[in-house]
């Protein structure tokens, strides 16, 4: 369903999307890429973390920089798209997903702590995951400053990334 939607989306469009990286093709056509944060700084989520930045958006949600309040920790915040949150299987899987990545121990896969819910003013609830947050630049800020990886400085993050799924799949 959400490819058709996304082709449909397409279909009118003047941009090149085999051109672009699929997470913002996925961002430009949910309309994500032009609109505001969801959290402020100093907003105050689920009675526990204090948003401190937004770091980026993604295909799931939205990336922030927090503060754990209870535990004196920052730590990041992962929000789960409404249009993907919006149903208890969902939400169930979500659960499952951040069990079972509780477990994974791996230099180049982040901690997962938890899952919250947090109660917006209008009503309506954002779903999000709290975990590690790791301070630095991410892979989107190097290539808009770099330019696309050679192949040479790709590698080691192609080991990286799959040293972290087979970590994943033991």
């Amino acid at each position: 369903r959400e490819v058709l939607r996304m082709v449909a989306a397409a279909a009118g469009s003047t941009v090149d999307f085999l051109s672009l990286p699929p997470l913002r093709v996925s961002a430009l056509l949910a309309g994500s890429a032009e609109t505001a944060p969801t959290f402020s700084p100093g907003q105050i989520l689920a009675a526990r973390f204090r948003v401190e930045r937004f770091i980026n958006r993604g295909g799931m949600g939205e990336v922030y920089a927090a503060t754990d309040l209870e535990l004196k920790e920052e730590v990041a915040l992962k929000t789960i798209r409404p249009a993907i949150s919006s149903s208890e299987q969902a939400i169930a899987r979500f659960k499952r997903e951040v069990s079972q990545s509780r477990r994974i121990t791996h230099p180049n896969v982040s901690r997962v702590h938890d899952m919250f819910r947090h109660e917006q003013a209008s009503g309506d609830a954002v779903w999000f995951l709290s975990m590690e947050l790791l301070n630095g630049e991410t892979l989107s800020d190097r290539i808009a400053r770099e330019g696309p990886l050679t192949l040479e400085n790709a590698m080691p993050l192609i080991r990286d990334i799959f040293s972290a799924i087979a970590a994943a799949h033991d």
